[in-house]
């Protein structure tokens, strides 16, 4: 029996019929599927794969789930050029933002198929759709320009 108390389990079955569960981490609010692979009885969740229903609860309670987006931190360079420390007088441009990943959101909207409804709805609960109910397109062409630079 599991005695995790700050946890909520939900089944949902995806469009192949595989049963997978929401897990929340009722400390936080913060939601996570365990995604039941092909063949056996062993989940993923976030960056974990092969791991027992038991284990992902686990993680998710001890607030230890890793997921890639996780990794990817904003990098802003500096502003002022390096000028060995001597006063130049001339203002330096400041170079354009770049990320070391490109958000998973802007990806879909450039190479998915945005038609999908599962998309949609994944898009729409990141904020990746309009208040008009369209695409994001210039956020996602924006994003993947800085992390491509």
């Amino acid at each position: 029996m599991d005695h995790f108390t700050n946890i909520k389990v939900k089944g949902v079955s995806d469009e192949s019929g595989r049963k997978n569960y929401i897990i929340t981490n009722t400390d936080d609010g913060s939601d996570h599927v365990a995604v039941k692979r092909e063949s056996g009885s062993k989940y993923d969740i976030g960056e974990h794969t092969c791991l027992t229903l038991r284990q992902c609860k686990g993680l998710v309670s001890e607030d230890r789930v890793e997921h890639f987006a996780d990794r990817c931190t904003k990098i802003v360079p500096d502003s002022r050029e390096d000028t060995g420390g001597a006063p130049t007088g001339d203002t330096v441009e400041r170079k354009p933002e770049t990320w070391d990943c490109v958000d998973p959101c802007a990806l879909l909207i450039l190479l998915a198929d945005t038609t999908d409804p599962e998309v949609r709805r994944t898009l729409d609960a990141y904020g990746w759709i309009t208040q008009d109910g369209e695409l994001d397109d210039e956020q996602a062409n924006d994003n993947y320009e800085k992390w491509s630079k």
